[in-house]
Order: structure tokens, then sequence, then C-alpha cells
């Protein structure tokens, strides 16, 4: 695939998916040295402060109908992200046409998750996925509990083992050997 073919058909993809923006994928991201905060608050992009560091959290504001408002100015690491399933798509490895149907899946799946979370209680869509999952399952369970909301909680918890394995498998950056225990 041409440089060109792939840039017209990761552009297709990313449109149709959003998971790295929309706190599927991450809590946070990290700006880097060469982003300017300053430009980001132009462009409407407000920074939160995480250990010292600026950042955004997840879900970005700044996606809007699973597209960047300022795809142009975004941040380095938003401009540098590529997923398993785009850096596939590169190598020749999947067809665009198949990567489509993984991100449906994918997509399908956190829709019904987060139903779920929904009909557990949590309405806060400003959080990341995890961290939603993570305020339902932290209720504790009662023994007046309706037996459809234990059922509820045993399906919940289900759903994201079987989300979080098709995002590591397709989407997510593979661990890195850590320097003190590199990997061969």
């Amino acid at each position: 695939m041409s440089p060109e073919d792939y840039s017209i058909a990761a552009s297709r993809l990313c449109v149709t998916c959003g998971m790295c923006c929309d706190g599927t994928l991450f809590h946070i991201v990290r700006m880097q040295p060469s982003d300017s905060v300053a430009t980001l608050n132009v462009l409407g992009l407000k920074l939160k402060k995480k250990k010292g560091q600026n950042c955004i959290e997840q879900p970005c504001p700044m996606l809007k109908q699973q597209q960047c408002s300022i795809y142009s100015g975004r941040p380095q690491r938003c401009q540098l992200f590529e997923c398993q399933l785009l850096k596939r798509l590169a190598e020749g490895t999947i067809t665009e046409a198949n990567a489509a149907v993984t991100i449906s899946e994918a997509r399908r799946q956190v829709t019904e998750l987060l139903d779920l979370i929904e009909k557990s209680g949590h309405h806060n869509k400003r959080q990341p996925l995890t961290v939603r999952y993570d305020r339902v399952i932290a209720q504790p369970v009662s023994d007046d509990w309706d037996p459809t909301e234990v059922q509820r909680r045993e399906e919940l918890k289900m759903r994201m083992r079987v989300l979080q394995s098709l995002l590591s498998d397709e989407f997510r950056p593979p661990p890195q050997p850590s320097p003190a225990n590199p990997q061969a």
C-alpha cells in the first residue's frame, strides 16, 4: 500500500473509531515539551495538571462526532499515536475492510458495555470507560440486591474482560520491555 493510500485508508478508519480519544483506550494524554500550552488553549483545549505535568483527560473534549476538532494543531502524542490495527494496515497484514470489521466489533462492545454501566447507575460520560466501570464494580454487593442487578454486574465483568482483550490485541501498543529486564 502506498503511503498516500495508507493515509486515506487510515483517515477513514480513524473517523469510524475514535477510541484513542473517547476514553476507551486511555485515561489521559500527557503533553510533550514541544506542545505549546498557549496554542492549545487558544484552540479551546483546556489542559489539566497531573503529577505536575500538563495533560488532556479523556474523553478528549476536542473529539466531535468521532473527529478531532483541532486536528492540525493537536498535541504531539496525538500526532504520533498509531494503534496496532493501523500498523498492521501499513504492513499489509490486514485489509482496510477487515480493520473496519474489527473497529465495528469493538465499537459494538463498547456501546453494550456503556449501556450496562448506565443501567448500573453510573451516568458520568466525562470519565474514561475503565473509571466508569471501576466505580460500578466498587459498589459493594448487598444481600438485598435484586437478582437482575447481581446478574448485570457479572455480565459487566465478563464483557469488560472480553473488550479489554480485544483492545489489547488489536488497538493498544504492546507493553514496552523494562530497561532493567529487556525481553529478547
